[in-house]
């Protein structure tokens, strides 16, 4: 933002010009999944891969830990939505089935291929509830990867 405040507006001190963005960006609410549906709709008509990830770092003493639910095109993944979970460690069922429901909404159950999680999300709970909403589901156990086609 500091470069762009320079040439933002000449007429004023850079300072003030970065002053009045960094007010814009803490009062500007962005609509994700307006985001989501406008990328989406730039990608050809395809059933999606779907990927879910949790990441979990530290920042100083803040934990940082986020649950992301991610569609793959052209081995890229892009961020679909996610959740920072105000916790350490793994995500609950409910957390994965919110975040999962949410991608669910943005893509329509018909342009999804599969689902593709770790073990760390292998539990009967979500598993179900996967069946359930009939779509395909891989998860990578500790020695083998497992396949479920609905």
């Amino acid at each position: 933002m500091s470069n762009l405040s320079v040439i933002f507006n000449p007429k004023v001190k850079s300072e003030s010009n970065y002053r009045r963005m960094q007010r814009f960006f803490e009062n500007y609410m962005m609509d994700y999944l307006q985001i989501s549906k406008l990328v989406i709709s730039s990608l050809p008509h395809v059933n999606f891969i779907l990927t879910l990830d949790r990441t979990n770092w530290q920042f100083g003493k803040k934990d940082i830990n986020i649950l992301l639910l991610a569609l793959v095109y052209k081995n890229i993944s892009i961020p679909l939505c996610w959740e920072l979970l105000n916790k350490r460690g793994n995500s609950s069922f409910e957390e994965r089935k919110e975040i999962v429901s949410r991608g669910l909404a943005i893509l329509g159950k018909g342009r999804i291929k599969c689902l593709v999680a770790d073990r760390e999300f292998g539990s009967g709970k979500f598993f179900r509830y996967l069946k359930k909403s009939r779509n395909k589901f891989t998860y990578k156990n500790k020695k083998d990867i497992h396949n479920n086609e609905i």
